[in-house]
This record gives structure tokens, C-alpha cells and sequence, in this order.
């Protein structure tokens, strides 16, 4: 480019960038790095030397359009640097958690696919969030809602990366205020660890996966 970047000044006797190596990309990110070297007085008569290593960054702004009012938002980045963004927005008086995830391809901006994970109509109450594993898969977990003949239902809905989306729905409790702040992790066995508050009675739920079901 025609315009320069100051990356270090010191002061005199400092020798900021009296040594300087640059060109390679030491970490494997695809982004270049700059060592360089410069003296740290220790007193009046002794120097030490130090190295700083600059790496490059590259930064991108989007505009992504979602449509609705925006109610919630969560993101995750995997292990590979590619980002994902949980959304819970309401159109048209229907409520949606939608993932977004980018789809990595030849083209320098990669696209974002948007996916739609639950949805409901009405007064519906939607809390959802996501949580990306070490081998880079997407796993939300929603709490959902809704009034029906029985009072407030909270239902718990997990959503597993295996070939496609998988549905786990099951109704783990019964109560106006259970179902808020939900937390998701995943263990070494791909088996989920869901938290969740009730809070009328200011309680902490803990459901567990297993090979034959859920441990609530």
C-alpha cells in the first residue's frame, strides 16, 4: 500500500528494531510476523535484550441481514477459527432461533449460511445457546416456552451435529419460571451437560446425557 504503520518507538539508546526479521508466518495462520529487537535498562551501567513478536491481522466487517427484532445473541468460535452466530429474533409475531455459521469456500469472504433451529408462535418464550466442541461441532440447546391446557410448559430442546440436525425434545419440568439462562457443554464422550434456573424458587437444574437418555 502507499501508506505506513508504526509498530514500536523507543527512546534513545533503546534501539528499538536494531535487529529485524520479518517475512515468515510463524504460527501457520496465514498472517505474516515481525520480530524485532530492543534493549530494557536494568541500571545506569547494564541492558538486556528483548524481542517482540507482531503478528499481522485481518479484520472483517458484515452486515448481516436478519430480518425481525433481534432478542438474543451468542457466538462461538471453533477450533479452526470459524465463527458461528445463535440469534433468537421475533417476526411477524413468531419467535426463531436461527444459527448462522460461515461456509468456507474458494471465495475470499465466505458466505454465512443461516439455519432455522426451532420456532413458535404467540407469546412462546425462546432461550437458546450454543457451544462449539474440539472437533469444531455446533451443539444448541434451546428452552422454549409456551401455555398450554396445563399451565406453562418448559420444554427442552437439544440439537446434536450428526449427519443432519437431530431433535431431542423432552419435557423436563413444569412451571412458569423454569427454563431461564440455559448453559451447554459437551464432554469428551459427545454427551451434553445442560444447566438451567427455575427461577421462582431460585433453584439450579442439571440435566445429563446419556447412552439411555437424560439424568435431570
Amino acid at each position: 500500500g502507499g501508506s505506513g504503520q508504526l509498530i514500536a518507538s523507543g527512546s534513545q539508546g533503546e534501539r528499538y528494531g536494531w535487529v529485524l526479521a520479518t517475512g515468515g508466518d510463524v504460527n501457520g495462520d496465514g498472517m505474516s510476523e515481525i520480530v524485532f529487537s530492543h534493549r530494557n535498562v536494568e541500571n545506569i551501567n547494564a541492558w538486556t535484550t528483548s524481542l517482540t513478536l507482531l503478528s499481522e491481522q485481518d479484520w472483517e466487517s458484515l452486515d448481516i441481514q436478519v430480518g425481525g427484532v433481534i432478542i438474543d445473541a451468542d457466538l462461538e468460535v471453533g477450533p479452526d477459527g470459524d465463527s458461528f452466530i445463535l440469534i433468537t429474533n421475533e417476526s411477524n409475531n413468531i419467535k426463531s432461533t436461527i444459527l448462522m455459521r460461515q461456509d468456507v469456500d474458494s471465495t475470499a469472504s465466505p458466505r454465512w449460511v443461516q439455519t432455522e433451529i426451532t420456532s413458535l408462535l404467540g407469546n412462546g418464550e425462546i432461550e437458546a445457546e450454543i457451544v462449539v466442541d474440539g472437533g469444531g461441532q455446533v451443539w444448541v440447546v434451546a428452552i422454549t416456552e409456551t401455555n398450554d391446557a396445563d399451565g406453562s410448559v418448559s420444554r427442552l430442546t437439544a440439537f446434536k451435529p450428526e449427519i443432519s440436525w437431530v431433535l431431542m425434545s423432552n419435557v423436563l419440568a413444569y412451571a412458569g419460571d423454569i427454563g431461564s439462562f440455559p448453559a451447554i457443554a459437551v464432554d469428551e464422550n459427545d454427551m451434553m451437560h445442560i444447566a438451567f434456573h427455575d427461577k421462582g424458587t431460585s433453584r439450579l437444574w442439571y440435566s445429563v446425557e446419556s447412552s439411555t437418555g437424560w439424568v435431570t
